[in-house]
C-alpha cells in the first residue's frame, strides 16, 4: 500500500540520516495512470473507461518519480505524486504525507516485519 510504502522510506530516511552516508531515501507514485494493467480484467475493465477521461498516460504517469530522482530540491523523506484532484493525475508535485505515517513506532515496526518476512537484515 501507499502508507506501507511512506512508512518503509520514512523508516530509511531516518536510517540513512543516522549512518550520516548522505544519501536520501523519496517516496513518489503515479497516482492514476492510463496503462496496460487491466487488460485482463475482462468485463470489468469497462468499469473503468469513464476514469480514462481523468488518468494520466502512462508517461505522465512516470513523472512523479523522474522528479523525485531529479528534483535539487528533493530531500529525503520526500513523496511525491500528481498534482490534480486527489493526487490521482495531472503534473507532479511534492504530495501530502499522511500523519499516520509519521509515527516513528510504525517505521520501526514495519522495518523488522520486513526483515523478517525476506530474511534479510537491512545493516545500515
Amino acid at each position: 500500500s501507499k502508507l506501507a510504502n511512506i512508512l518503509f522510506t520514512l523508516a530509511l530516511s531516518e536510517k540513512l540520516a543516522q549512518a550520516q552516508l548522505g544519501l536520501k531515501a523519496i517516496a513518489c507514485h503515479p497516482g492514476g495512470s492510463n496503462t496496460e494493467l487491466g487488460r485482463h480484467l475482462g468485463p470489468l475493465k469497462y468499469l473503468f473507461l469513464p476514469l480514462e477521461l481523468i488518468m494520466n498516460s502512462s508517461a505522465e504517469g512516470a513523472l512523479p518519480t523522474l522528479r523525485a530522482a531529479t528534483d535539487p530540491d528533493a530531500m529525503s523523506g520526500d513523496y511525491y505524486g500528481p498534482a490534480g484532484w486527489g493526487e490521482f493525475a495531472r503534473s507532479a508535485k511534492r504530495a501530502v504525507i499522511d500523519p499516520a505515517a509519521r509515527d516513528s513506532q510504525l517505521w520501526e515496526r514495519l522495518w523488522q516485519i520486513s526483515e523478517d518476512l525476506t530474511g534479510v537484515t537491512f545493516a545500515l
